[in-house]
C-alpha cells in the first residue's frame, strides 16, 4: 500500500492544481514511479502495448492446462486397478476445488476489468 501511495505522490504536480490529469503520458509515469517504487525492471511501451493481452492469455492458457492435468488425475484414477483411497478421494476433491477457485477469479477480474473499461468510456464519451 505505501509503495502505490509514494508512486501516486512521484508522478503528483508540486501545486495543488484542481483537476486531475488523466493523460497517457501522466499514466505512463505513474507506472514508472510504481515500478521504480517497488525495484520491478521498468516495462518498455512495446510491452505495454502487448502485456495485458499476453497477461489475459496466459491466464486461460493456465487454467486450459490446469483443467487437463486435473482430466488425466481423474482419468487415471477411474482406470486404476484398485478404488480410490480416502486421501486419494480428499486430495483429487481439493485440486477440483482449487480449480474452481482458480475459474471464479479469473472470471471475476475479468468482469472487474470489463466493467472498469466500460466505465472509462462512459466517462471519455
Amino acid at each position: 500500500m505505501g509503495v502505490a501511495v509514494e508512486a501516486i505522490a512521484a508522478v503528483m504536480p508540486p501545486t495543488g492544481r484542481g483537476g486531475a490529469d488523466n493523460s497517457p503520458l501522466t499514466a505512463q509515469a505513474f507506472d514508472q514511479a510504481l515500478a521504480a517504487a517497488e525495484g520491478a525492471p521498468q516495462v518498455g511501451a512495446a510491452d505495454a502495448t502487448s502485456n495485458p493481452i499476453t497477461g489475459l492469455l496466459s491466464s486461460f492458457e493456465q487454467l486450459n492446462t490446469e483443467a487437463g492435468s486435473l482430466h488425466a488425475s481423474a482419468v487415471a484414477a477411474e482406470t486404476a486397478a484398485h478404488d480410490l483411497t480416502p486421501g486419494e478421494m480428499i486430495m483429487l476433491t481439493m485440486r477440483c476445488n482449487e480449480f474452481l477457485f482458480h475459474c471464479e477469479l479469473t472470471t471475476n477480474v475479468a468482469s472487474r476489468s470489463s466493467d472498469g473499461l466500460q466505465q472509462l468510456f462512459r466517462e471519455q464519451g
